[in-house]
């Protein structure tokens, strides 16, 4: 994850591409008009190069410079994390970003990170380290506001309470255990759902009781 590439040198590509091996470009945002001027190609297609795909979905929040939240966002997430999903599946790796590189990547990173089963301490210092950008901490008003969305879902780890929350943007358990199996070294035991002996009346959702997720 990272900043804007529209501006990306030689040197940057021959990094992105060649070196770290990126096939996919996720933007995040949409570029001011100005940085388009002299480069009018990146309007859809990657700065990175004609072999990297380009995968754009503004996370910008309606009639605001603001970025959306993880509730508000839900269709928007669906397809991203969609995208990277079946690219990190594929062993393909996906280079997402917005313009810093800090809010709106870092709300996907959360999520990302969270269902890989990184602590909540570790993901706090992952975003914090946007800082060598753009100054970020955790108590900032955005990420902080995300933190308490995912908090609210049930689950008793951070981990179970980020599965949830894809599942309630429409991503299968499936496709998330694949996602797992794909990025983490060894295997990874499946997730699998622990249904409620009781379905509340008038829900349909099958969540967690207070074990939580499982694995195997």
């Amino acid at each position: 994850r990272g900043g804007m590439v529209i501006d990306a040198t030689d040197t940057d590509r021959n990094t992105w591409v060649k070196m770290l091996g990126i096939q996919h470009d996720v933007f995040l945002k949409t570029y001011d008009e100005i940085l388009f001027v002299g480069r009018e190609q990146y309007r859809n297609k990657s700065p990175l190069g004609d072999h990297v795909s380009l995968y754009q979905c503004d996370l910008t929040a309606p009639n605001s410079e603001n970025k959306q939240t993880l509730e508000q966002a839900k269709d928007e997430m669906n397809g991203i994390i969609n995208r990277i999903f079946d690219n990190a599946i594929a062993g393909e790796p996906t280079y997402f970003h917005c313009l810093a590189g800090a809010d709106r990547t870092g709300m996907v990173a959360v999520v990302l990170e969270g269902v890989l089963g990184v602590s909540k301490y570790d993901i706090d210092r992952d975003y914090e380290l946007t800082s060598f950008n753009t100054l970020r901490e955790r108590t900032n008003g955005a990420y902080y506001a995300d933190i308490r969305i995912l908090m609210m879902y049930p689950g008793k780890t951070f981990r179970d309470k980020c599965v949830e929350y894809l599942l309630d943007c429409g991503i299968s358990l499936d496709k998330i255990n694949a996602f797992r199996n794909a990025v983490i070294d060894g295997t990874p035991e499946d997730i699998k759902e622990k249904y409620l002996a009781v379905i509340p009346q008038g829900s349909n959702l099958c969540v967690p009781d207070g074990d939580g997720w499982i694995d195997g």
